[in-house]
């Protein structure tokens, strides 16, 4: 009797196998077509399309592990989600698939580009609304930033200015930012309000698409005295200073509901003279530098003009809405859709493809002109110098004065930046600075 607990199956295999099976009920139900084991084979075939090379391959490896367990076993590894078909499957079943998912990627490819142009073929003729790559997104579960694209070329890469903003945010101009906020509380929600909003705080803060969903603005409390020892911890350490009450959310000062919360921000402002905080939820809690890896990271809104606090305002306001994680996916993806095809037509110039997570890197081309790899990698939630050298123009280095352009960036949390200048080591980053775009947009007033 062999009573060896065999080893685990790695935890990321199991969330593979998981995301396969998940979108696989998705495209089922959208077929009306009932789950079956072949149909698993069918929904890996799928997802190779959409997905890079490298994604692909790596699902392909999850598959078999996973399966291979199973036979080996006679049980499906722990974490793996037993619903149909996999409840109903026997061995020689899973046998079949294993050996299905030995076929080279390449072959998998032809096989998902029939199935979906089969399947997009009849769902058209039913009537399905969308497009055909709306519907093979839905098809195969892969959005924008899974999907299979060249990687762009970033020392060729012109960051977006203050102009292209505009010229991308124009056409959607009668929709009011607020009607994002409003419409999306009442459940229906004006899809091309919030593009607006999350078009301009993406690239003001570099914020993840999801983080927009989970932030909070922080402000000092009228109401209080504050020490001296108070105020310098607010400026050196604002995430402990938000964390211990120093500072209070927006939604709390006195009368934001009546003036808006806004304006309420800017009194709070001007009568404490501390400048308000963006405290986001961390997106990205796993990688290789545990030991600095936090659950917050905080934005300090030195010097922010009136009318880009609002629109932080704003989109600070969007946690306080119930939204399940399909719903929030859900709206990225149409947001990402309407600024790329927006994108596409107004700036029809640019060889860069522009979407939500194009705007992230732009933020950290503005901050690497201005600031120290440490102090980029506290914005943007890093915990190592490869992570933030992987954004942003390829090359970036920091001004030798410390000043750069293309408009305004937030202040950093100092004592996490410290931390990080000490896991990093000597910064190499001052050296001078490189050529911004040839259209550059004037600084706020």
């Amino acid at each position: 009797m062999n009573d060896i607990t065999p080893d685990p199956v790695n935890p990321a295999y199991i969330g593979d196998f998981n995301r396969i099976l998940k979108s696989m009920s998705a495209r089922l139900k959208i077929q009306g077509t009932r789950p079956s084991s072949s149909e698993i084979g069918n929904q890996i075939a799928i997802r190779t399309v959409l997905l890079n090379v490298s994604s692909a391959r790596r699902e392909v490896t999850a598959i078999r592990a996973i399966c291979r367990r199973f036979v080996e076993e006679g049980v499906w590894p722990e974490g793996v989600f037993e619903q149909p078909p996999i409840t109903e499957v026997s061995r020689e079943d899973i046998a079949r698939l294993l050996e299905f998912v030995t076929l080279p990627v390449s072959e998998l490819i032809e096989m998902g580009t029939w199935l979906i142009s089969d399947i997009t073929a009849r769902l058209t003729q039913t009537g399905y609304p969308g497009s055909q790559e709306d519907l093979a997104q839905s098809l195969s579960g892969v959005y924008p930033n899974r999907s299979r694209e060249a990687s762009p070329d970033r020392q060729k890469h012109v960051p977006i200015t203050e102009s292209d903003l505009s010229r991308i945010d124009f056409p959607m101009m009668d929709q009011p930012h607020e009607d994002g906020v409003s419409s999306l509380a009442t459940g229906r929600a004006n899809v091309l309000a919030l593009t607006r909003i999350f078009l301009r705080v993406v690239w003001l803060t570099g914020m993840r698409p999801t983080e927009v969903f989970d932030c909070v603005l922080m402000c000092g409390d009228p109401k209080r005295e504050y020490t001296h020892a108070q105020i310098g911890l607010i400026r050196t350490n604002p995430e402990k200073a938000a964390m211990s009450g120093l500072l209070i959310p927006q939604e709390a000062l006195d009368g934001a509901e009546l003036i808006g919360h806004v304006r309420a921000v800017i009194d709070a402002r001007t009568a404490t003279r501390i400048d308000p905080v963006l405290m986001i939820r961390n997106a990205k809690t796993r990688n290789g530098n545990p030991n600095l890896v936090r659950a917050f990271r905080a934005q300090v809104l030195t010097g922010v003009p009136d009318e880009d606090l609002r629109l932080i305002s704003l989109a600070a306001r969007l946690h306080g809405i119930p939204l399940t994680e399909a719903r929030k996916r859900d709206l990225i993806s149409m947001i990402t859709k309407h600024v790329r095809t927006t994108a596409e037509r107004e700036l029809a110039d640019r060889t860069v493809q522009i979407n939500l997570y194009a705007l992230r890197h732009d933020f950290a081309t503005r901050a690497r002109r201005v600031m120290p790899m440490h102090k980029v990698a506290a914005l943007m939630g890093h915990t190592s110098r490869g992570s933030t050298q992987g954004y942003g123009k390829t090359r970036t280095r920091q001004s030798r004065s410390g000043s750069g352009s293309g408009g305004w960036v937030p202040g950093c949390d100092e004592t996490v930046a410290r931390r990080l200048q000490a896991a990093f080591g000597t910064d190499t980053t001052r050296s001078a600075p490189e050529q911004g775009p040839e259209e550059t947009a004037p600084a706020p007033e």
